[in-house]
């Protein structure tokens, strides 16, 4: 991962994750059958700083890891569709493509049948991500982290 996002930085003519296209997307499909949505605005974000904070208290250094993690996201959007009958998730994965299109592509992790997807757009320096999208098409899920998030406490968590 180290790699994949040093090598990121070399880029300076990256296209932002388009967080209107997802925010439309979501917004149209959330009144399907079966389609299960959460949205969490800066006030729930704030309120998950402010939990995960008093973890931080109590000298837990995961906590301390989560919140410089999550101290730059402004807005976390999830949507789940799996449950929708075929031709439904048809439509929503076409859709969630066409929204991701042209968006930079940071990385894609394949593990026998599951396909993760992750998109967002790195800084010149190769410190921050900004607008972080995870979508995995056959197991029907976009998550996206709009704001900002520090690629190196992301890199101390994965070690």
């Amino acid at each position: 991962m180290a790699i994949i996002f040093a090598s990121m930085c070399f880029c300076t003519d990256m296209m932002a994750v388009t967080k209107n296209r997802l925010m439309a997307l979501v917004q149209d499909v959330k009144s399907y059958d079966g389609v299960e949505l959460v949205k969490v605005g800066s006030l729930g974000t704030a309120a998950i700083k402010a939990l995960v904070k008093l973890g931080a208290v109590i000298d837990d250094e995961d906590a301390r890891n989560a919140l410089d993690i999550i101290k730059g996201i402004n807005k976390v959007v999830i949507l789940d569709y799996e449950d929708c009958d075929d031709a439904v998730k048809a439509k929503i994965a076409s859709r969630a493509a066409g929204a991701l299109e042209g968006s930079d592509l940071l990385m894609e992790v394949k593990d026998g049948e599951d396909h993760m997807q992750m998109y967002g757009v790195v800084d010149g320096e190769g410190s921050e991500v900004r607008d972080f999208v995870m979508y995995d098409s056959e197991g029907c899920a976009l998550i996206c982290l709009f704001g900002r998030i520090n690629v190196d406490t992301v890199m101390k968590l994965a070690k």
